[in-house]
């Protein structure tokens, strides 16, 4: 008999897809503070339809997951000139 669980390991459902990923969500004073940029402009970068966000409360909450964030700065960085 095979053992499955080499070829579908076990998840506990308590870790989270932040922790199953290591990813971290930030506010838009930590995204601005990491970014080394003002928090006025990070909401200007949340104009862009392609900056990553994710959306609680109907709007009322943005988090930004830092790895994403990083892929959009490099690609926005890549094609400064579209912008």
């Amino acid at each position: 008999m095979t053992n499955t669980s080499e070829s579908h390991p076990i998840v506990n459902p308590r870790e989270s897809w932040l922790s199953q990923n290591n990813r971290k969500l930030m506010t838009i004073a930590t995204t601005a503070k990491f970014l080394g940029i003002s928090r006025d402009l990070v909401k200007e970068l949340l104009q862009d339809p392609g900056c990553p966000r994710m959306v609680f409360n109907n709007g009322g909450t943005i988090r930004i997951p830092q790895d994403l964030l990083l892929d959009y700065v490099k690609k926005r960085s890549l094609n400064w000139y579209k912008y």
